[in-house]
């Protein structure tokens, strides 16, 4: 393990001083490190234990039932995808500097996913809405996902 002297100042955290994991190693390095003691270990295990609950507990049991809701879906899905996403962000960032911006975007992604998930779940079990507001809804959903998405793709191309 890594001192924070030893990291470049992007990963480095002003309340961990010890812990870090080596840069630059093999993908599979970092996914045994899940098993190993270092600063994200309770981050990693805190997001990828309520993940897999979720899936066989909620997810697979609503897709099995005979009559599955698709708010509540959608619902799930979108935190499965926000637990999902930190699990990887938190193992995998720490390969590189770069790693660590695409991990913590796909991190902030899945944030966004669950928020739209959220949404959407809200805005299908609404039923007093008139036509017109449903599409403002909509509007406004396709405009927070298509934004960030296009300042990324610029801020990547850069």
């Amino acid at each position: 393990m890594l001192s924070h002297t030893e990291i470049p100042q992007l990963l480095k955290r002003n309340h961990i001083v010890k812990g870090y994991r080596p840069l630059y190693q093999p993908v599979h390095y970092y996914y045994i490190s899940a098993f190993r003691t270092h600063n994200e270990l309770i981050n990693v295990w805190t997001h990828f234990v309520p993940a897999v609950c979720l899936i066989f507990f909620y997810i697979i049991p609503e897709i099995h039932s005979p009559t599955p809701r698709l708010p509540v879906l959608v619902l799930y899905t979108g935190v499965g995808v926000l637990l999902l996403g930190s699990t990887l962000a938190h193992l995998l960032h720490s390969r590189s500097p770069h790693d660590h911006i695409f991990w913590f975007l796909v991190d902030f992604s899945g944030i966004a996913m669950f928020g739209c998930s959220i949404g959407l779940q809200r805005f299908s079990c609404s039923t007093d809405l008139d036509t017109f507001v449903r599409l403002v809804n909509l509007y406004s959903c396709y405009i927070c996902i298509r934004e960030p998405l296009i300042r990324t793709c610029i801020l990547l191309l850069r």
